[in-house]
């Protein structure tokens, strides 16, 4: 009995580490290019620890170098979380509900007229770019956390638009199959 009942009981996915990794890192950049009130609920809270984890990893390697500009992206990031996290509470009370996992609408929307998701795919280049220049003009490990965090973002970005990719496909084979379904039910019952 037991054997069947783990035959059928559904497989749990091993932690994909390097994803985790990513998706932490990219935080301090979302919070400063994304409206801090339009987050989901869900996607902040797990990922801030690992973020703040890496941010005092980078001051530590660079011993030499002022850490304080990345100490004060640290800070940044806490109190944008904690502000994005009631934010959250707030909308969810009034019953304006925001997909969970919901990175926050970019400020470059209001802008330029271009799509939320094109802006998004830029988003890595632009901070990377932000971070080559802090790097070689004000600060190492603000500017080298910069770049890794932008690298880790184009990863996220990349592994979101390959997940929308399967979902459409996946939507769209589904229809077709409802499609098939109904004509052989119409078949079935001799409708025209």
């Amino acid at each position: 009995m037991t054997q069947q009942q783990n035959k059928f009981a559904p497989k749990q996915s091993p932690v994909n580490w390097p994803v985790i990794v990513c998706m932490s890192a990219s935080l301090p950049i979302e919070l400063l290019f994304h409206d801090f009130r339009t987050f989901g609920v869900r996607s902040i809270g797990a990922r801030v620890a690992p973020a703040v984890l890496l941010m005092f990893v980078f001051a530590g390697f660079d011993a030499n170098e002022n850490s304080l500009p990345l100490f004060g992206l640290i800070i940044a990031t806490v109190l944008l979380t904690v502000i994005a996290q009631i934010c959250c509470r707030f909308r969810n009370r009034r019953g304006f509900n925001l997909h969970s996992r919901y990175s926050g609408r970019p400020y470059a929307t209001k802008l330029v007229n271009w799509s939320e998701t094109n802006i998004k795919r830029l988003e890595p280049l632009l901070a990377c770019g932000i971070g080559c220049i802090v790097h070689v003009c004000f600060n190492h490990p603000l500017g080298s956390f910069l770049i890794v965090a932008a690298i880790c973002m184009w990863i996220t970005v990349g592994i979101d638009r390959m997940v929308s990719g399967d979902r459409a496909l996946d939507m769209n084979d589904q229809m077709i199959e409802q499609r098939v379904a109904m004509e052989n039910l119409r078949d079935m019952r001799g409708d025209e």
